[in-house]
């Protein structure tokens, strides 16, 4: 019998998706079917109806960067739920991570049918693109035109990824949970201990991008608005704690530039027709 760890085995798709936004489901159906690739739905936990204490229990005091919203902790959780599943289900060395909002690129149903592509000692790869140009490292080309390049900017956005059976571990592992919204959790080297351990790969062009890059309909933004500007305009000693780490990551940036060969790169992305679009 065949390893089921081996990268020529399909690897398994994780769609969070919260049980009220069916549309989102029909719409992710439609484009991951268009695309031959199978997945499996994970029921996400929806913040606004589950026990605040319950979800504040699973995490952290605030710290320099503020509170999370419900909403956020349970979008968090709902990605851990993913990953427990990974690793309780499949004996697959990495996963497919999707959140239920992103348009695909042509080449996603090809790149993610099989991984043969994908180096086995990656743990963290982001195939999502939600800024233009990110920093990266020195890239390492894997296919026609696709290169993977370390993540040593900022890149937010949790909403497509790869990981590996290690790297989930380690996330499940986290008690109490970092209290930070779970995409700076995974691609936020400058903030995140666990990010930096797991040292995250960006794919170029990217493979997915959220629809309206997750702001026409967010379910997350509105939860988010309230607690803004406490964030971007924290006083006293925040303040102080926030500039400071600034002035490190810039740094670390242009160290990374000078010595590491780090440049900023477009990311890119293409989308393939939506199949989702009935005219």
């Amino acid at each position: 019998m065949a390893d089921p760890s081996t990268s020529d085995v399909a690897p398994p798709i994780y769609l969070i998706n919260l049980a009220h936004r069916r549309d989102r489901l029909a719409k992710m159906h439609a484009r991951l079917a268009a695309a031959g690739l199978a997945y499996t739905v994970v029921q996400a936990i929806d913040g606004r109806v589950t026990d605040p204490a319950a979800l504040a229990a699973r995490f952290a005091r605030p710290g320099w960067f503020g509170p999370l919203s419900r909403v956020e902790q349970a979008c968090g959780l709902s990605h851990l739920k993913a990953l427990a599943r990974f690793l309780g289900e499949s004996g697959a060395a990495h996963a497919v991570i999707l959140e239920d909002d992103v348009r695909l690129a042509a080449e996603a149903g090809p790149l993610l049918r099989q991984l043969r592509w994908l180096q086995p000692q990656t743990q963290l790869l982001k195939l999502e693109r939600e800024r233009e140009a990110v920093l990266l490292g020195r890239p390492a080309p894997i296919a026609a035109g696709s290169l993977v390049a370390p993540l040593l900017g900022d890149h937010s956005g949790a909403a497509a990824y790869i990981v590996s059976r290690q790297a989930a571990a380690a996330l499940l592992a986290l008690s109490p949970i970092p209290m930070l919204p779970f995409d700076y959790l995974l691609f936020h080297r400058g903030i995140s201990p666990i990010a930096r351990r797991l040292r995250p790969l960006q794919l170029v062009p990217a493979l997915a991008q959220q629809d309206n890059r997750g702001r026409g309909d967010s379910d997350i933004e509105p939860s988010r608005t309230a607690l803004t500007l406490a964030r971007t305009q924290p006083h006293g000693l925040a303040k102080l704690r926030r500039e400071a780490r600034r002035i490190l990551r810039q740094a670390d940036e242009r160290a990374s530039i000078t010595f590491a060969s780090a440049r900023y790169v477009e990311i890119g992305f293409e989308p393939a027709a939506d199949p989702s679009v009935t005219s």
